[in-house]
């Protein structure tokens, strides 16, 4: 007996233990100010590491530093534009710089995660278990670590998708006219994020229909409310489509299949991409939860709650948007299953939650999963800060983050060009947003966006610059050259001179990057 008292007392002391680690992420997670203060104060530290370490912009934000340079109803055949009205808005603000791009992508990745933990309150009808789902997020990977560096139509899709969710469980609580029409904004502003959105819109909407309870809600007549601030929010991108000379078969061809593979060959790849992406994207959380919640693989025991249709309708959700990727993969031969495709999994967390409270898991294991979550944040934070050294060391193929750009640019401006228009080729580094954020008086033609020619950005002549990188060679050159001539009228002469500037990657001493450039005065429209 006294073995027994010894080991219970060994067992307490140990639980006693785990409790003084795990409990203060658990404090912080009982109030919604607490949780709303942690998510914030993190995204605003994460900015501020971003900015402040990386002189380079992302392929994609370079993209952005683009296209932000007039307001259009549309930029990319394959994307809407609402993530790029955001930044030209914000660029009113802080000017058209990369800060502009950053401040817009935290500030969705922040909005994600409270909207995100909002709408697990109401369907978790639970504080802080809504606030744990919320925190959740950190355990996806790509949302988690790879969004703080990559995306960008993407991340604003994310915080769509929270806030349709959101608006869906408000809905369901309380059949208001404002919340049919709140569902009617946030799925309109979702369609105008990424075309992508569908891959949520649609299987959620099946998924609801056959439940009772959602059922009740999407064929209420007042639904109608919904449709109006959709086609209102839809007709500025959708009169941009019809009237554009646009070929979108081609543009989604492209995207979607893979021509050098057979049907049979790009439908293997298809459904393979289609699993993998399911997994990673799920990962480490679909570790992380069944070891700390193994209780989920015994849920189909559980008793009969109110809380048992939001599990089935995110259960079948997933179903459903397996089925339709299915369908895709096979009838279009769709080889090109996307990363980006499997943010619309982004309320897995709260899938985890419900299963979890459903089989009245021991409140512990909860308070350990909560410490895990925080342990990631806290490690993907690092990890921003630590890929500025990695990088280099291990030559990645990302390393653009380190260009020296600010340098690049105090030696273009060295040769004569402070202003004007720039014509830029871009092989694998995407140096035309890069260096319009370096040059924000410049016109910037990207011959990667063929089809978009931004308006001068001055009143004042201004000169013509070519440019290229070392990579690109000889290609680079011939290629600035023609398009200079077919889209702005300008004829460089044959003997103008190339600059060239060759400097080091921080911290980097050894790794170099090339970058060649001509400048001559105003000729036809490049000016």
């Amino acid at each position: 007996m006294h073995g027994r008292t010894a080991a219970k007392v060994n067992e307490l002391i140990v639980i006693d233990s785990i409790a003084r680690i795990v409990n203060p992420p658990w404090r912080m997670l009982t109030s919604t100010r607490g949780y709303t203060v942690f998510i914030v104060g993190y995204f605003v530290a994460a900015l501020l590491v971003r900015f402040l370490l990386y002189p380079g912009a992302s392929q994609d934000d370079a993209e952005q530093l683009v296209f932000m340079q007039t307001l259009a109803g549309g930029y990319n055949p394959a994307q809407p534009p609402l993530y790029t009205w955001l930044i030209w808005a914000c660029a009113r603000i802080v000017g058209p710089n990369l800060l502009a791009v950053l401040i817009v992508k935290y500030a969705c990745l922040t909005a994600t995660y409270l909207l995100m933990a909002a709408a697990a309150r109401i369907i978790l009808r639970d504080m802080r278990l809504g606030n744990l789902a919320g925190l959740g997020l950190f355990g996806l990977l790509w949302l988690g670590y790879d969004a703080l560096f990559n995306y960008s139509n993407t991340i604003v899709e994310t915080t769509a998708i929270a806030a349709t969710l959101y608006a869906l469980a408000l809905l369901v609580g309380a059949s208001d006219r404002r919340h049919y029409l709140l569902l009617g904004v946030t799925v309109g502003l979702g369609l105008l994020t990424k075309y992508a959105y569908l891959l949520f819109l649609v299987p959620l909407l099946a998924s609801a229909l056959t439940l009772p309870v959602f059922r009740a809600r999407l064929l209420d007549r007042r639904l109608l409310l919904a449709v109006l601030p959709v086609v209102v929010l839809l007709l500025p991108h959708g009169v941009w489509a019809i009237i554009g000379d646009l070929n979108l078969q081609k543009t989604y061809s492209d995207r979607l299949q893979q021509p050098t593979l057979g049907y049979g060959e790009g439908v293997q790849r298809g459904f393979i991409k289609m699993a993998n992406g399911i997994l990673v994207f799920l990962s480490p959380l679909i570790v992380i939860g069944p070891l700390l919640l193994p209780a989920i693989f015994r849920r189909r025991f559980s008793p009969e709650t109110e809380l048992r249709p939001w599990r089935l309708l995110l259960e079948r959700y997933l179903l459903a948007l397996v089925a339709m990727l299915s369908v895709a993969i096979v009838a279009l031969g769709m080889a090109n299953v996307r990363t980006h495709y499997f943010f619309v999994l982004i309320a897995a967390p709260i899938w985890l939650i419900l299963t979890g409270r459903l089989s009245r898991s021991h409140p512990l294991r909860f308070r350990g999963l909560a410490f895990i979550l925080l342990c990631l944040a806290v490690g993907w934070l690092g990890a921003l800060v630590g890929r500025y050294w990695i990088d280099v060391t291990m030559s990645q193929p990302r390393v653009y983050f380190n260009f020296p750009y600010p340098a690049f640019a105090a030696a273009i401006r060295e040769t004569g060009f402070e202003r004007g228009t720039m014509i830029a080729f871009v092989q694998r580094y995407d140096i035309a947003g890069n260096l319009r954020n370096q040059f924000p008086e410049a016109r910037v033609y990207s011959l990667k966006y063929p089809w978009f020619k931004a308006p001068l950005a001055h009143r004042r002549d201004g000169k013509c610059l070519l440019v290229w990188t070392g990579r690109a060679g000889k290609r680079g050159e011939t290629a600035a050259r023609r398009a200079a001539l077919s889209r702005f009228g300008a004829s460089i002469p044959a003997k103008a001179k190339i600059h060239q500037s060759i400097l080091p990657v921080p911290p980097s001493r050894s790794l170099k990057m090339t970058l060649n450039w001509i400048v001559t005065p105003a000729s036809g429209r490049c000016r």
